[in-house]
């Protein structure tokens, strides 16, 4: 199945690559479906709206037309789409990726679906702005706080921020610690560990450190059940 998977996103690239890009539009009763993503780099639980359903909810429920969304660590865009889709023509969405291959899907995926509300940022999001952040198995990219990326590109207010950084999610917070105070942006969240426990305790301690600023922190259900808890997604709320 992995080898199929593989050859598949191959001539997925290749046809993309040649001006023939090969798509689904994605099924179910969720709020992503009807939108379309280029096969490549795309996952099965995407293609069939299955994908983390309690995180497209919560977006979904939030994220009103003309509204700012800041999605860090955006893979190839499944949330940024969702996010631009909600938003509208009068909203902005700024997909932070530091894979360039993903960063180009994530391109290819907004052009799919004609939104002009995306604007991709081709760098990792960190405590402090630096050059040359090393990215497992890539090279080196941009380091860029939240707080100066607000203001570099003029951004209103953010209304919802998304962080899914495997592991550098309190790093993120420190760089955005005025955005959050001053703007108090819904925080979604994502805790992928390497068990329940190491889980628990990175999900604690995001929780600590949103309550700090004001937020409250609530849990949402389980995306991967069978995974033992290793995967945690949270919502910090200001009060």
């Amino acid at each position: 199945m992995a080898l199929v998977s593989w050859i598949g996103r191959r001539v997925a690239g290749i046809a993309r690559r040649s001006g023939f890009p090969l798509y689904a539009t994605i099924r179910g009763p969720g709020p992503v479906g009807g939108l379309r993503m280029e096969l490549e780099g795309a996952k099965l639980r995407q293609l069939s709206g299955r994908h983390e359903p309690g995180v497209q909810d919560c977006i979904a429920e939030r994220l009103r037309p003309g509204g700012c969304f800041i999605d860090v660590g955006a893979d190839v865009g499944f949330f940024s789409l969702l996010a631009a889709r909600l938003a509208g023509p009068g909203g902005r969405v700024i997909a932070i990726e530091p894979v360039p291959a993903n960063a180009d899907l994530i391109k290819a995926n907004a052009t799919l679906n004609r939104f002009d509300n995306v604007t991709i940022v081709t760098a990792a999001a960190g405590a402090v702005n630096r050059t040359g952040a090393m990215i497992p198995a890539h090279r080196p990219v941009p380091m860029l706080t939240l707080d100066g990326l607000v203001a570099h590109l003029g951004l209103p207010p953010p209304d919802m921020v998304r962080i899914d950084v495997e592991g550098a999610e309190i790093e993120v917070l420190a760089g955005m610690s005025e955005t959050l105070w001053r703007h108090h942006p819904d925080i979604l969240f994502e805790i992928d560990a390497r068990s329940a426990g190491e889980a628990a305790s990175r999900y604690a301690k995001m929780s600590e450190a949103l309550t700090h600023y004001g937020y409250e922190v609530r849990r949402l259900e389980d995306a991967y059940p069978g995974e033992g808890g290793a995967v945690v997604h949270g919502i910090g709320v200001f009060e």
